[in-house]
């Protein structure tokens, strides 16, 4: 690897951002063929990959045990991916362009900005065979609805499903993600739609799909689907007790990006000249954070306007597409251009000058892919009254951390270079259940958040609380209820970084778990809160953080620390199978008997 260090430098810092984002671009796996898609227009494509992402993918779906032949899988899964250059399809130059849409109405001024660049200026409208349509939107009226809340919006897409449904007539709701297909299932709102109802979702085998389609235009039928099939699919309504009644009503839940894909929904129902009505059912937070629509903005306009508001919100969103498509385009020119050059360079065998230009387009590639990591990290801290005798070793540990050549800061410049690193440190001093109001001392900002930037701020504070340790008074504390207490911390700029730990200091064991004196355990059987290691771990892993104990009495505490280890390591949800860290801060040798600890 002489010469390519840059390489595997470079590839490990994506890997580490990459590792807890699997999921953020949605994929599917195929269980008869053990790959992994994702969605490409409006089919999903298993020749995609996003990196890392979908290498990880793979070992996630390997650890929940959903590969028939894992072994096979992760052979042609894991590997490190180089991309050797880039083609831009905006860099050819065809002789002629032909193209063939349903929505050619819809293109905006920049679709026809970008057409006329390539010489498309000639466009034909050819009008329905089947004659004028029958399809209904009542853009004034009952067409959109706009819910406050979620158990409103799901209460009126059941609702609207029910009234079309006693009139004999078939529903297809369009959802747009699996994710809000999801969380209308889970509702309480689904199970009132009674035994005629399918879903229909890219994951499913092909012909479930080819079933719960064909199925879709029957009296009575609900099919709920994803925004996927809003294009192409063919629910064409032979049911004449369907079309007596109006014909397949759609709902859409959800504003599209595009005006071109509301249209290709509408065409869902009312094909081939047959009736049929659509409907939007939208939720006004949505519109607010995907759209930039003010809270109250259906109270500022009439309703005959609404959709007019919404289509000028869309269009604004997609002027702001427009200009970043504008900007990756000189961006993919560039990246094409110097691919010509890098294989021009290969077939003349010129290793030299291709070595050079690799380099150069290799760094072009991962420019902007990770330049900077936030990390949080919280000191929970005993402060009870056997803790004095290690109250200046434990600040001086945190010292260390935050600060000077040997920080974690410092180490992390050290090993990424190339990546800024921002650590927000959170600080909470803890005492045991009966010292009441003195349990908890942590501070926050004015907005309510425990982190913040400042190391001077907090090692200040975590002085100031361990300044004179007290209270306690059993052999046992409560390290469930800080750390849970610390764990779920709500305030806006709470635990909301990439990398999340929490640094345990203590030299007692949890409530319920001294080894060799239960008699002086004043809280032996039950957490008077109910706290227990499972629920503790339950919070550490629904906030993605990563917990370490550092003892300074190993023997006392070492049976908390392997029941917190053992629950964490067997969570449900921990599918990168994380462990919790001990780690002792004297040796195991020298640790208290826990009858002295008492405090």
């Amino acid at each position: 690897f002489v010469g390519f260090k840059y390489i595997l430098d470079s590839e490990i810092s994506l890997m580490i951002d990459q590792v807890r984002r699997v999921d953020e671009e949605p994929y599917y796996l195929d269980r008869n063929t053990d790959r992994i898609g994702y969605k490409v227009m409006d089919s999903i494509s298993y020749e995609v990959t996003y990196g890392y992402r979908t290498v990880f993918a793979y070992l996630q779906e390997a650890d929940k045990g959903n590969l028939k032949e894992s072994d096979k899988a992760l052979a042609s899964a894991l590997f490190i991916p180089l991309s050797c250059g880039q083609f831009s399809y905006a860099n050819i130059s065809p002789k002629r362009i032909l193209g063939v849409s349903g929505t050619l109405s819809a293109l905006g001024k920049y679709e026809h900005e970008v057409l006329a660049k390539y010489g498309v200026d000639t466009f034909m409208y050819v009008p329905s065979v089947y004659g004028e349509s029958n399809f209904q939107f009542d853009k004034g009226g009952d067409g959109i609805r706009i819910e406050t809340n979620v158990s409103n919006y799901h209460h009126s897409i059941t609702d609207q499903i029910q009234l079309m449904t006693k009139q004999k007539r078939s529903v297809v709701v369009f959802f747009q993600n699996n994710a809000r297909l999801k969380d209308f299932t889970s509702s309480s709102f689904y199970h009132k739609l009674g035994r005629q109802k399918k879903l229909l979702t890219e994951d499913m085998p092909k012909s479930d799909k080819d079933f719960v389609i064909s199925k879709a235009a029957t009296a009575g039928q609900v099919t709920l689907s994803t925004a996927i099939f809003g294009r192409g699919t063919d629910f064409f309504c032979k049911d004449e007790t369907v079309q007596k009644n109006g014909g397949v009503h759609v709902i859409q839940t959800f504003l599209s990006d595009e005006e071109s894909e509301e249209i290709q929904i509408q065409g869902r129902t009312s094909r081939q000249g047959k009736k049929g009505s659509y409907q939007m059912i939208l939720l006004n937070s949505d519109l607010e954070e995907q759209f930039g629509l003010a809270r109250d903005w259906t109270d500022d306009n009439a309703k005959k306007d609404w959709y007019n508001c919404l289509s000028d919100a869309r269009k604004k969103r997609r002027n702001a597409v427009c200009e970043e498509i504008e900007t990756n385009l000189a961006a993919a020119i560039e990246k094409d251009c110097n691919t010509h050059c890098y294989f021009d360079a290969l077939l003349a065998k010129d290793k030299e000058v291709a070595s050079d230009i690799f380099s150069e387009i290799y760094t072009s590639f991962k420019k902007g892919s990770l330049t900077s990591i936030d990390l949080e990290l919280a000191f929970i801290i005993d402060i009870t009254g056997s803790m004095a005798p290690y109250a200046d070793a434990t600040v001086t540990t945190i010292e260390h951390m935050l600060s000077g050549t040997g920080s974690i800061l410092s180490k992390l410049k050290i090993n990424f270079p190339e990546i800024e690193f921002h650590l927000r440190v959170g600080v909470m001093g803890f005492r045991d259940i009966d010292d009441g109001p003195d349990q908890f001392l942590e501070k926050s900002t004015n907005e309510g958040s425990h982190f913040v930037d400042s190391d001077a701020f907090s090692l200040s504070f975590v002085e100031s609380i361990l300044g004179s340790p007290s209270g306690g008074g059993d052999v046992a504390e409560d390290l469930l209820g800080a750390i849970d207490r610390s764990a779920t911390w709500s305030g806006p700029d709470d635990w909301t970084s990439l990398i999340k730990f929490m640094l345990l200091f203590t030299d007692a064991p949890a409530h319920g778990f001294s080894v060799n004196a239960p008699n002086i355990d004043n809280y032996s059987v039950r957490h008077p809160s109910g706290l227990t290691t499972d629920r503790v771990s339950d919070s550490l892993i629904k906030s993605d953080i990563d917990l370490f104990i550092c003892s300074f009495n190993p023997a006392a505490t070492s049976r908390t620390e392997e029941e917190l280890a053992m629950k964490y390591l067997g969570h449900k949800d921990n599918h990168e199978q994380r462990e919790i860290t001990a780690i002792p801060m004297i040796p195991k040798t020298q640790s208290q008997s826990e009858g002295a600890l008492g405090g």
